[in-house]
């Protein structure tokens, strides 16, 4: 199966944290399972390869706004979803809010293109940036999660927030990479 992972964040990226770490080691468990896969994400890092193969996987990097936010926007997006769409079976969106996430979402949908959203707890806004966050989810978040054709929760709490079935399936499919140390102290 041909399957793109469209991710605000994504390895070496490391210091970004769980996210990056469950999306790169489902990624790498899939491609070793014989699938073809390829991310999308933000370049976060101007030392980061634009694109590369890392663990099997075709990782495409596109310049990002808003990258200190932790809801990056990758402006270029929506001509890579072009030719990506067209080779890809299944869509996996991780995180909801974000710019990424919006129009991968809108460009599956434009296409009829199954999509899976995997929020990765970011919903509900648990008593952080409560405006913004809802802001954004009258904009764009609550329909997402309504709208996408199955919904990946990383545990049963998480389940249970979404308000609609989900299948749980916890982080951790194998540990992979790890932020550089901090030259501080404390």
């Amino acid at each position: 199966m041909r399957i793109l992972h469209v991710t605000p964040f994504y390895e070496p990226a490391w210091a970004y944290g769980g996210m990056v770490r469950a999306v790169a080691g489902l990624c790498r468990a899939l491609a070793r399972r014989g699938h073809e896969v390829t991310v999308v994400t933000a370049l976060l890092d101007a030392a980061h390869p634009r694109q590369e193969t890392l663990g099997g996987v075709r990782v495409r990097r596109l310049p990002a706004l808003l990258k200190r936010t932790l809801a990056p926007w990758a402006p270029g997006l929506r001509a890579v979803l072009k030719s990506e769409l067209r080779q890809s079976e299944l869509v996996h969106v991780h995180g909801l809010r974000s710019g990424m996430a919006v129009s991968t979402t809108r460009a599956c949908e434009s296409t009829r293109h199954p999509w899976v959203l995997q929020p990765h707890g970011s919903w509900p806004h648990h008593n952080r940036l409560v405006l913004p966050k809802l802001a954004f989810d009258s904009l764009w978040g609550t329909r997402m999660l309504h709208l996408a054709h199955t919904l990946v929760a990383v545990s049963q709490a998480e389940a249970r927030d979404l308000g609609r079935e989900a299948h749980v399936v916890g982080n951790g499919v194998e540990p992979v990479g790890s932020a550089r140390q901090s030259a501080r102290r404390g």
